[in-house]
């Protein structure tokens, strides 16, 4: 019997047949590590797939989102969108008018105010009979004069709440002087009328007898 043959003694082939000593692998030893088994195999795992969102039945899709412009302060108009363009040059025209609107507010009701003596010294500059004013006079002047001042503080209110809203706003003060104007000529025409002895003179170019 040879010593291949016999129990527990190795073989040429580098295994061992003995029952005690484990085989020997023939391979070079791996720099890290070991072998996997004989026989074990590795397969990589497959991707995940992203999960399909479930197809909603026929007459259940939601409704499109409609966007929400959110609140609106009273006063504003399109023209306050911010999608649109600014008025930059409407506030300095704005503020220019109502400052020449002040000194011809403050000219008109001062005139109206010192109506009885400008009649008075019409009436000494032609050589009429002293002027003597009616007795409705003054509330007429005391109103127009009063008018004046009122209508100042619309323009100014009207013109800020359109500027704050984007709104056109030079118009204003022009359309309050044409109303001041207006208001300045039905009282000075209403003082007017009431005297006689100065129309006639207008008319004839001679004073009116005194009675």
């Amino acid at each position: 019997m040879s010593d291949a043959d016999r129990p527990g003694v190795p073989g040429t082939d580098g295994s061992s047949n003995g029952a005690g000593n484990p085989p020997v692998d023939p391979r070079p030893k791996p720099k890290y590590g070991e072998y996997a088994p004989e026989g074990w195999t590795w397969t990589p795992p497959e991707p995940a797939r992203p999960a399909t969102p479930p197809t909603p039945a026929p007459g259940s899709w939601p409704a499109p989102a409609v966007p929400h412009a959110g609140p609106v302060a009273p006063g504003a108009s399109e023209s306050a969108d911010p999608g649109k363009p600014a008025r930059p040059r409407d506030l300095p025209v704005t503020i220019v008018l109502l400052i020449l609107g002040l000194f011809g507010v403050a000219f008109a009701a001062g005139t109206i105010l010192v109506l009885p003596e400008s009649m008075a010294m019409l009436h000494a500059q032609y050589g009429l009979a002293a002027y003597e004013p009616g007795d409705d006079i003054g509330t007429v002047t005391t109103i127009g004069a009063i008018l004046q001042v009122l209508l100042y503080v619309a323009v100014v209110i009207s013109s800020v709440l359109r500027i704050r809203a984007g709104r056109g706003s030079w118009w204003l003060p022009i359309v309050g002087a044409v109303v001041s104007t207006l208001i300045l000529f039905i009282v000075v025409s209403q003082v007017t009328a009431g005297d006689a002895a100065l129309i006639e003179f207008f008319e004839n170019g001679v004073p009116a007898p005194t009675p």
